[in-house]
């Protein structure tokens, strides 16, 4: 099941990704979404999927042109939600790797 999940929110971000592009999408809105989830799956321990949802969200978020960065809040927003899922995934990092030597060592 947790597999599955995963697979599927990969899907969802490379599929924000692609509609980004064009600038009538609300596609942004799920990058961000999918940011946050990186954020928590990357603080859970899941590093490898976490970095993969965050370098294919992070540059959905960069080559879109619905982003509006002339305003203060719109600057704000952005930036909260990059600082959460980037300390979730690098708070989430030790996990991962004690994670993956538990399983190596096994």
């Amino acid at each position: 099941m947790k597999k599955l999940f995963l697979m599927l929110s990969v899907l969802i971000s490379v599929l924000c990704l692609l509609l980004a592009a064009a600038p009538f999408t609300p596609a942004v809105a799920g990058s961000f979404l999918m940011l946050i989830l990186a954020g928590v799956l990357g603080f859970k321990g899941y590093s490898k999927i976490s970095l993969l949802l965050l370098c294919i969200n992070t540059f959905s978020i960069v080559v879109s042109p619905n982003i509006n960065e002339s305003s203060f809040a719109g600057l704000t927003v952005i930036s909260i939600i990059f600082i959460f899922s980037f300390t979730g995934v690098a708070l989430g990092l030790p996990k991962g790797v004690q994670r993956y030597d538990s399983c190596v060592d096994s």
